[in-house]
């Protein structure tokens, strides 16, 4: 299963393309949880709400976040998106939405990734 974790508030994720992929209770948008990335709850209240869970992160701010909450992370590679050079480092990196689906279904996460 797919979970969104969002750094929007309800109404604007609503209005995204993605929105008509995603279940309501399937979407933690900033507002409804009540925290902001890079605040570390965010990451721990996906950790606790989710067994098996494994980050999927472009964003410097969304690696770090989430390793440092002791979240396992699949970093997908994007233009324009850096590493921070004092953070923690992704076991696994995805240079595309194949070979991210590969690093998935080799841990068995595809059933319960969110993505933020």
């Amino acid at each position: 299963m797919v979970w969104v974790w969002n750094n929007v508030d309800t109404a604007v994720f609503a209005r995204t393309r993605a929105a008509r992929f995603f279940e309501p209770e399937h979407v933690f948008t900033s507002e409804r949880l009540g925290v902001y990335k890079p605040y570390p709850a965010i990451y721990e209240r996906a950790r606790d709400a989710c067994s098996a869970l494994v980050h999927v992160a472009s964003s410097a701010r969304d690696v770090r976040g989430a390793l440092e909450s002791g979240i396992r992370v699949i970093r997908l590679r994007r233009p324009g998106h850096e590493l921070d050079p004092t953070g923690p480092v992704p076991g696994q990196e995805a240079a595309s939405l194949a070979d991210l689906e590969t690093l998935l279904r080799a841990c068995g996460a595809e059933k319960s990734s969110p993505v933020g």
